[in-house]
């Protein structure tokens, strides 16, 4: 699956190959978690669309009867319409929504008629509340196709992952996203910050689900986030909004599933608690996470930052979230991780990708890539690496380094190199 992406975040026009393991090395601000959100918001999209399309329905429904309801309420006793007042008021309307067709809103025209002959003086205002039923009539009876709620799934997932901000703002150019698979176009789309501009296509994806881990702090925080969904408008908070992929790392910890891999077996390869000595979990009636080891546990505020790293992954390879046409991004991997460590969380990684699992890594580390080139050779799994740069003009390129990652290597121990020359000209 290759992604060609243009003017998103701080890219200018790059193109990635997903497919097993895709490593993307680099310097920092140089698009590598940009390409991350891209992919887990394109998934999700594509998978998610017919629950956003029915929320944001429900939500547009919602506001427009409220308007008449508040009118209304402004203009007349509705104590003494009981029926009016049930079928206008917002608390008993969400239970109304689902069954809202053209023989209910032909009701509520009537219950308008009524009050039009209690009142005749209010006529002005029961026009204004006809007209507003009249459009909400209309917007019942679109029906939109998939095509279009692709489209729109596809501009609320980015706008989530981007606060907003989706083109890059040292452009003039508006943004733009092709897929394609092999031969065949899944799809491409053009927008702005503010909308979809053009979209084509809407082939399966053929990945079901997507999980976006940057770091192991979702644990420590995992309580501010319960009270929020990653669909919809309830991830918005006072400061700002709670990213998409927070909040659905969030969910999917807690409320993990059995799944693909189990690893109750304790011999399990894939189980990181062997390194660790100990199991991560989630506690249901406590509602907290804890570090279980041998016969005591330990809260999440006192596990180490490099056992939550390795038990948050633990968690999602039992809980079913990692495996066959499912996508793994893993932004940075290596932060909190002994060198040591950074190479066990590699095999796994590796071998989860010859079981059919699909990763993209974003790394800094020398030790995360050679152990992720290696190890991709032992066990005979897909690998794509790239490298990542920045231009004097700060124009970011994208280089393929798959048969050859010695540029990688280059780049990432150049800092070393320089740190020793500094060091030498003091003495």
């Amino acid at each position: 699956m290759k992604i060609t992406i243009e003017n998103i975040g701080v890219l200018g026009k790059i193109s990635v190959e997903l497919a097993g393991i895709t490593v993307i090395a680099g310097e920092n601000d140089s698009g590598k978690s940009t390409i991350g959100k891209i992919f887990f918001a394109l998934v999700h999209a594509f998978s998610n669309y017919p629950v956003l399309l029915q929320q944001e329905r429900k939500e547009s429904i919602r506001r427009q009867i409220e308007r008449i309801f508040f009118e209304l309420r402004r203009n007349f006793d509705l104590s003494q319409f009981p029926q009016i007042r049930e079928s206008f008021s917002p608390p008993l309307l969400i239970r109304r929504i689902e069954l809202l067709d053209e023989a209910a809103l032909l009701d509520m025209s009537m219950m308008l008629n009524t009050l039009k002959e209690a009142s005749p003086d209010k006529a002005t205002v029961l026009k204004l509340a006809q007209d507003r039923l009249d459009k909400l009539r209309d917007y019942v009876r679109i029906e939109i196709s998939d095509k279009d709620a692709i489209a729109n799934s596809i501009f609320k997932a980015l706008q989530s992952e981007f606060g907003g901000e989706i083109v890059n703002k040292s452009q003039t150019n508006n943004a733009k996203i092709t897929l394609s698979d092999g031969e065949t176009n899944i799809f491409d789309v053009t927008l702005s910050d503010s909308g979809i501009i053009d979209f084509h296509g809407g082939e399966n994806m053929g990945l079901e689900d997507a999980t976006f881990v940057e770091g192991p702090a979702v644990i420590q925080f995992n309580n501010a986030m319960s009270g929020y969904s990653p669909l919809g408008e309830s991830n918005r908070t006072s400061s700002g909004s709670i990213p998409f992929h927070t909040l659905d790392l969030s969910q999917k910890l807690r409320n993990g599933k059995f799944g693909l891999f189990n690893l109750d077996n304790s011999n399990s390869n894939l189980n990181l608690g062997n390194i660790y000595k100990g199991k991560v979990y989630f506690d249901d009636e406590e509602k907290s996470f804890f570090l279980r080891k041998g016969n005591y546990r330990v809260s999440s505020d006192n596990i180490a930052s490099g056992v939550k790293a390795l038990g948050l992954i633990d968690m999602l390879i039992s809980g079913g979230y990692v495996g066959e046409r499912m996508l793994l991004i893993l932004d940075e991997p290596e932060t909190n991780l002994h060198p040591k460590w950074q190479i066990e969380y590699a095999k796994v990684l590796c071998e989860l990708a010859s079981r059919g699992a699909t990763i993209l890594v974003t790394t800094h580390s020398p030790y995360m890539l050679e152990a992720l080139k290696g190890f991709v050779g032992k066990f005979n799994a897909k690998a794509n690496f790239y490298l990542a740069s920045k231009s004097e003009d700060n124009e970011i390129n994208y280089v393929d380094t798959t048969t050859n990652i010695s540029p990688i290597i280059r780049v990432l121990s150049d800092p070393l190199s320089k740190l020793i020359d500094d060091i030498s000209d003091e003495f």
